[in-house]
């Protein structure tokens, strides 16, 4: 079978710029968002939200801890679909790919997978045996989002980040076998996004900036990588890389398109409040949902909602194709299509090679577990208003009514850069 690149997009012109002639055609395999029933989630703190199966399958009814002052990403995108989906979120804050190559006070992405395989593998996990989990191999979406403290942590550091890297993405491959061989079919893969672009990092000198800047390109140039080698390591299993850099550029650059008024700087007073997405503190300037970032290294609740939009529409309708291959922001690989909605490159185990777009990865790099002392402030993440079930389906949260108008243009034109490489 065959590698086809599939763009969906809709509204591109107005988001990169120019015209791109798009061609429709179909795709076969990959679970579509409707036939998503269940969500296996690993990660950092920008996936996480305290859930841990350590304290039972539902222990976060509603709001959990996340650093978006509201939901994450996941929780919204649980709620996507024709029906909710049931997420397992066992993304860490603070997370690494391995510890022992760059330590972390978390659970790093090696041992989230061994959790996941103590409770939820087929015929063997705890809560699986037990009959309290079910999933099913078509209808069960694994994601992965990790490698932001991998770029972040060692940075300061004398290290060999090239060596480093060798041995990250040796442990990410023998984790995504792992949950091959216990059943996982269905992945989702997010590139590392452009922290450089962080009030944090920012605050850094023009050269410390362009450094970090050139480590998150290093990061994801390995991971499509590793990437192009799943199809043929992996039969019978569908991947979709996701690259992370348009879609944070665009809204960075274009923030009063989808109704930000904040770009560069975040305020202290939302980063202590928990439960409260519409919270609008005076000395603030402007209400949370106006703010790109929700602290110095964290975006707010409403850039995971329209990330986990323009996801949707991704896992939605995978249906045309690019005519042209464009270039996402500095740092970033060449993708098959760089838009404002990000790049999705799609892998099929059923094709014998793989043409797979990297997702861009960013620069700047204070790891998502660096210490407050900061410039720019604390980056560490500390609990705040999440939403959704860590391990349950709840009803879908509602979207505060405070006006997003620029949201319903970016989800209406939600391709608007959402690359998609299937396998047919």
């Amino acid at each position: 079978m065959r590698a086809t690149l599939l763009l969906r997009s809709l509204a591109c012109a107005a988001i990169l710029g120019g015209g791109t002639g798009v061609e429709a055609q179909s795709s076969s395999d990959g679970v579509n968002l409707d036939d998503i029933e269940t969500i296996f989630a690993f990660g950092d703190s920008y996936s996480w939200n305290g859930y841990t199966p350590l304290l039972g399958v539902n222990n976060i009814p509603g709001y959990g801890l996340t650093t978006s002052g509201g939901y994450n990403w996941l929780q919204f995108l649980s709620q996507l679909g024709s029906t909710p989906i049931t997420l397992y979120d066992l993304a860490a804050s603070g997370a690494t790919t391995n510890n022992s190559v760059i330590s972390a006070p978390a659970t790093d992405f090696v041992n989230q997978v061994g959790l996941w395989n103590d409770w939820f593998a087929p015929g063997t996990g705890t809560y699986t045996s037990a009959g309290q989990v079910r999933w099913e191999t078509n209808s069960t979406l694994f994601t992965v989002w990790i490698g932001i403290n991998d770029v972040g942590a060692p940075y300061d550091a004398q290290t060999d980040f090239p060596q480093q890297l060798s041995e990250i993405f040796s442990s990410y491959n023998a984790a995504v076998a792992s949950l091959y061989a216990a059943g996982a079919r269905n992945l989702l893969i997010l590139g590392v996004p452009p922290t450089w672009r962080t009030p944090l990092i920012q605050a850094y000198n023009d050269s410390r900036v362009g450094v970090y800047q050139d480590r998150v390109g290093q990061y994801n140039v390995g991971l499509t990588q590793l990437f192009n080698t799943f199809a043929p390591s992996y039969p019978d299993a569908s991947f979709r890389l996701y690259d992370t850099i348009p879609f944070f550029n665009t809204i960075l650059d274009r923030p009063a398109d989808y109704g930000f008024t904040v770009t560069d700087r975040a305020c202290a007073a939302y980063e202590a409040v928990t439960n409260q997405p519409e919270i609008n503190v005076p000395e603030c300037g402007a209400p949370l949902s106006d703010f790109v970032w929700w602290n110095t290294y964290h975006p707010a609740w409403p850039v995971h909602e329209l990330l986990a939009s323009v996801i949707g529409g991704v896992l939605a309708a995978p249906d045309t194709t690019p005519a042209t291959t464009l270039t996402s922001a500095q740092g970033s690989l060449p993708t098959s299509a760089s838009t404002a909605g990000g790049t999705a490159a799609t892998s099929s185990s059923s094709s014998s090679s793989t043409t797979a777009t990297a997702p861009t990865t960013d620069s700047a790099s204070a790891s998502e577990t660096a210490s407050q002392g900061s410039a720019s402030g604390s980056v560490g993440p500390s609990a705040s208003a999440s939403g959704g079930a860590g391990g349950s389906s709840a009803a879908g949260p509602s979207r505060p009514a405070g006006g997003r108008a620029g949201a319903a243009a970016l989800v209406v034109a939600l391709g608007v850069a959402s690359a998609l490489l299937a396998w047919t």
